[in-house]
């Protein structure tokens, strides 16, 4: 069962949160739930619902918590790198969460997999789908191509944001004042002679994502690697990708096949990130 879809299969998550409570409640009064262990859960499921970051007022009010208990719970989370802190003080979902949801095979789930069959099918090249964790991207989900000359990369690996397409992409789909604080503190180091070393020139690269809507990177992380990425509509914290030789990756190929069907699976990868709620 998928990870992110699995409220709709489970009726206890689709029930209200006055009815979850009670049986929260009731579970406790027969002594077999922990407390503290249920409030991180409730905290985590809130956060996992919209996708986006959310204020630790408002998960305060959604969980029914007082708010320095859910002060308590997302420091302690943050810790260990089930939530990570914004540059606006508000909270998400962080990369250790996923990392070990992905290991135990629920995180991703069958229609994410398809989508990244399709789209590698579609392509002839390798795909990924990859989230923002704290000022880097981390794969989260990956699709190789089955040509010998084919980009390898693994679910958990982490990568720069300045250096990569989904890197670059969640910059710009991050509000401004979240990517002034990054490109301001983030280091950047140097990996190719593609790579963007300067705060310049990396800004003006997100301006043109921003206007065009996807990201390049021209063997900026790895020579040999050429990688077009686009942003889940809908949702700031995932990016997904398409690599490949840039013997293959020409412009006009890029434009007129990558593109196309990179545009088709980000939007079945958004509806598949959508969790509905009774």
């Amino acid at each position: 069962m998928t990870l992110l879809n699995q409220r709709k299969a489970d009726p206890e998550l689709n029930r209200s949160l006055p009815e979850r409570a009670e049986s929260a409640a009731r579970a406790r009064n027969q002594g077999s739930v922990i407390q503290s262990v249920d409030r991180a859960l409730d905290v985590l499921e809130e956060l996992a619902k919209g996708g986006t970051s959310s204020s630790l007022a408002l998960l305060a009010e959604r969980t029914g918590l007082p708010g320095p208990t859910v002060h308590r719970i997302l420091r302690t989370l943050a810790s260990r790198g089930y939530v990570i802190k914004t540059a606006r003080g508000e909270y998400s979902i962080g990369g250790a969460f996923f990392a070990l949801t992905t290991t135990a095979g629920r995180s991703v789930g069958s229609a994410l997999q398809e989508i990244l069959d399709r789209l590698s099918q579609a392509t002839g090249e390798s795909v990924a789908v990859a989230m923002l964790d704290a000022d880097e991207a981390l794969y989260i989900a990956h699709r190789t191509s089955t040509q010998s000359m084919r980009q390898f990369t693994q679910v958990g690996n982490r990568v720069c944001l300045h250096a990569t397409g989904v890197g670059k992409v969640l910059l710009a789909s991050m509000d401004s004042e979240h990517r002034a604080y990054l490109l301001h503190h983030m280091k950047l180091p140097v990996f190719t002679p593609h790579t963007l070393t300067s705060r310049g020139e990396l800004q003006a690269e997100i301006e043109r994502i921003i206007s065009r809507g996807y990201a390049i990177d021209n063997e900026e992380q790895e020579l040999g690697v050429r990688c077009m990425a686009m942003g889940i509509p809908g949702n700031n914290l995932f990016a997904a990708s398409v690599s490949g030789p840039p013997s293959r990756m020409s412009a006009e190929h890029m434009t007129h096949v990558i593109l196309p069907a990179l545009r088709s699976a980000v939007e079945e990868i958004a509806a598949a990130l959508t969790v509905t709620h009774a």
